[in-house]
């Protein structure tokens, strides 16, 4: 489908003019053929608009913030046909802070829905909520192969680091057969190659919350021991008193 070389949306081929910004279509070429005789040769060259490409990624925009990623990739594609050097550049670095942050509140969005969808209720049934289980690791499983992507877009974006420990402290086993093994220092030490003192000192509160809950946890167990153990030792009494 081609785009308007004005606004950069999508057109179809028999319109006459842009719907969005009024331009005639008939009268603008996205691409001039041009014969250049040299010798022998033919050289036939296809003359592409510098802003052509601009306009496709501003499109890809569009697409991101409408949630059509797969749109969104396939515009990336044409683009980098027209001019791969200055596409990559516009992507990746021109507008990789815009492009990041559109990313991020698609997973968010994804993570919501799958929190919506994965909500038990009393009156489930064991084999609905053991599917409702399934249905979100797999889910996860998706979410994170996109906040892996994510990463080798932009490894360095505070944004994206705060959205993988998120995801990371709801479900750290999914998280680190992606990652590797992944703890709060990793997370601590990473908010503080990127100069962010605020969210290191965040990310070492919530290491210490975590230590406290496990120990908790432990002391928890050690105590429902000891009473069963008591408990045990009290009936062996009981039993020894009435036989004698």
């Amino acid at each position: 489908m081609p785009f308007c070389r004005e606004c950069g949306k999508e057109i179809e081929d028999d319109w006459k003019t842009c719907p969005f910004c009024s331009v005639e279509i008939n009268s603008e070429k996205t691409s001039i053929s041009d014969t250049v005789i040299m010798g022998d040769y033919n050289v036939q060259t296809n003359i592409e608009s510098k802003g052509n490409v601009k306009n496709h990624i501003l499109t890809l925009i569009d697409a991101l913030e409408e949630g059509r990623e797969d749109r969104a990739l396939e515009i990336f594609e044409l683009a980098k046909k027209i001019d791969y050097d200055l596409a990559i550049q516009l992507y990746n670095v021109d507008y990789n802070k815009q492009i990041t942050e559109l990313k991020i509140n698609l997973i968010k969005t994804e993570l919501l829905l799958i929190e919506k969808r994965s909500e038990t209720s009393w009156l489930d049934s064991s084999e609905e909520s053991l599917d409702k289980l399934r249905e979100k690791s797999s889910a996860m499983k998706v979410i994170i192969s996109k906040c892996q992507d994510l990463f080798n877009y932009t490894d360095n974006d505070v944004l994206a680091l705060d959205l993988l420990y998120e995801i990371w402290r709801y479900t750290p086993v999914l998280v680190s057969k992606t990652f590797g093994q992944l703890s709060h220092d990793w997370f601590i030490n990473k908010y503080d190659e990127i100069g962010e003192v605020k969210r290191s000192e965040d990310a070492k509160f919530l290491k210490k919350a975590a230590e406290i809950r496990r120990q908790e946890g432990v002391d928890a167990i050690k105590d429902m021991l000891k009473m069963g153990l008591g408990l045990f030792l009290f009936g062996v009494f009981v039993i020894i008193m009435i036989v004698i």
